[in-house]
């Protein structure tokens, strides 16, 4: 196997985000190889007999090659005035764990400032809050999943109150990443059926006439010329028809006989009120008398 072969896969070191990653692949590598030695300066020239210098700047030699095929072009413009792996090593160490001390902390603010995005489904929510999280282990800093689900359940919308009563009293055993993403999942479908239900009867009840397209016929609403009951009773009346007195009865939709038939169930009660409010009045009276 080739050198450019065992490095085709390996993640190549652009900037501070990729070095931790980079940094960790490149160790095993090493060790892999048994090259470490000479990259984090447990063997050096000095240390090896005359006879064997041309051996050890041949391994040395090696651990560069692979430094070099796994960095961007930009990165490699650093090391070319560095003459052993081991310089080279920490050369980019200087450079990018300064970098990503500052990229911790900007990801940290990231994580702690984020908010629950009404716009977002519950899954794509928490996916944000587990791609932070996971860039923030490949820093080198832990972000376990207990503090990924806290993180979840404490910025949950109001309209989450009650599942999050219930995830409280939950044993902490099951309290797993797996479990809150699919029972919030639950719960989220359970929202948004609720919501459309809400939608269909105030649609139903509430519908705003202003929206409505007006009758050139009869000049009223909810309905179309072709749908008119003055042009479809006679059509061929003309204009005396039209532009006389309307009829009193007009056609009626199924939606508007559903809110007829509810005010109209409405007035009755109200109606009834009124009687036995009167009923009772003239029986005090009759009975004071």
């Amino acid at each position: 196997m080739t050198e450019k072969s065992e490095v085709a896969n390996l993640t190549i070191l652009r900037s501070a985000a990729t070095y931790s990653l980079w940094s960790f692949q490149m160790k095993i590598l090493f060790v892999a190889k048994q090259l470490l030695k000479f990259v984090d300066g447990s063997v050096t020239v000095d240390d090896v007999p005359e006879e064997q210098i041309p051996l050890w700047k041949e391994e040395d030699a090696k651990a560069k090659l692979y430094i070099m095929m796994t960095t961007e072009k930009v990165v490699k413009q650093h090391l070319m005035s560095y003459d052993t792996s081991k310089d080279m090593f920490d050369k980019l160490k200087n450079i990018y764990e300064k970098d990503t001390a500052h990229q911790r902390c900007h990801l940290l603010q990231e994580l702690y400032a984020y908010k629950w995005m009404n716009q977002k489904s519950v899954l794509e929510n928490i996916c944000t809050v587990q791609q932070l999280a996971h860039q923030l282990n490949a820093l080198e800093y832990a972000v376990d999943e207990t503090a990924v689900v806290t993180k979840i359940t404490s910025m949950l919308p109001r309209e989450y109150s009650s599942f999050a009563t219930a995830w409280d009293s939950v044993p902490n055993e099951s309290k797993t990443l797996d479990n809150l993403c699919s029972r919030l999942q639950l719960e989220e479908s359970k929202i948004l059926a609720k919501k459309k239900r809400r939608a269909v009867y105030e649609n139903c009840f509430f519908k705003n006439k202003f929206n409505n397209k007006k009758c050139t016929i009869c000049k009223k609403l909810n309905h179309t010329e072709e749908q008119c009951y003055f042009k479809n009773k006679n059509p061929e009346s003309g204009k005396n028809e039209t532009e006389g007195e309307p009829s009193k009865k007009k056609p009626r939709t199924e939606e508007t006989k559903k809110c007829f038939m509810a005010f109209k169930k409405l007035d009755l009660d109200k109606e009834k009120e009124s009687d036995d409010d009167l009923r009772f009045e003239s029986e005090v009276n009759h009975v004071h008398l």
